[in-house]
């Protein structure tokens, strides 16, 4: 048996010594804003375990919902649903967990295999009034003041167009048995909170569960020591 055998039988049964990672389910959340509680609508491949919950208002209290006006147009972005949407208010003062206006939502993993946020999207009018800029923030089991940023961007000032803000290539890890608490944060530049002054619609968030390719058995690990210690034996012997 030549070097080359040698070295092919090890790599064989080294093989299964990975542990990589392949989607096996999306969820797709997202918040029409109808009736009181703002609940999601919930589409993709159901991944038993996994809870999303309710868009809230942290901060401030205030809140409501319209269907437009001629002074307030409906979103025009693509694809967008043009039903009611979040009217509220957001700080321009630098960004604070407690004071900076902001959405948020909870996400419980009780499923079998870790869960990542792996998209998430928006539609945005800053009346002029509002922040200049936008964060989405999270902490998880309740550690930590929301200082972990999982995506960001910013906000046109103009006060008669709707923009889609879309992050696609996020993968934040919600691990089995973990409670991730998410706000969507508005904050930057001069001046106080004005009533009003952000207008937010479909918010849409996507979850990916993913699965692990066992590692190698017991079996592979000890095969692949046993031909390397023979072809070190071997080539020892004969191929100085």
């Amino acid at each position: 048996m030549n070097r080359r055998m040698v070295c092919w039988l090890a790599a064989f049964a080294l093989s299964g010594n990975c542990d990589s990672r392949f989607a096996v389910a999306d969820v797709v959340a997202t918040w029409p804003f109808t009736g009181s509680s703002y609940a999601p609508m919930i589409t993709g491949t159901p991944i038993a375990g996994l809870l999303i919950g309710n868009i809230s208002v942290t901060s401030p209290s205030w809140m409501s919902t319209t269907t437009g006006s001629s002074t307030t147009p409906v979103p025009s972005y693509p694809d967008a649903s043009k039903g009611p949407y979040l009217d509220t208010q957001w700080n321009k003062i630098a960004f604070s967990a407690n004071a900076s206006g902001s959405i948020g939502f909870t996400v419980t993993n009780d499923s079998v295999s870790p869960v990542q946020l792996t998209g998430f999207a928006f539609g945005i009018r800053n009346s002029g009034s509002g922040p200049p800029t936008y964060s989405l923030r999270y902490r998880i089991n309740g550690i930590g003041g929301f200082t972990d940023e999982a995506a960001s961007g910013s906000i046109s000032s103009s006060n008669s167009s709707w923009f889609y803000k879309s992050h696609t290539d996020l993968t934040l890890s919600l691990p089995v048995g973990s409670v991730a608490e998410f706000r969507l944060y508005g904050y930057g530049g001069s001046g106080p909170v004005t009533q009003n002054n952000i207008r937010i619609d479909d918010v849409r968030a996507v979850f990916t569960a993913v699965a692990s390719v066992p590692e190698a058995s017991a079996w592979a690990m000890g095969g692949a020591a046993v031909v390397a210690a023979w072809g070190a034996a071997r080539f020892g012997r004969t191929n100085r």
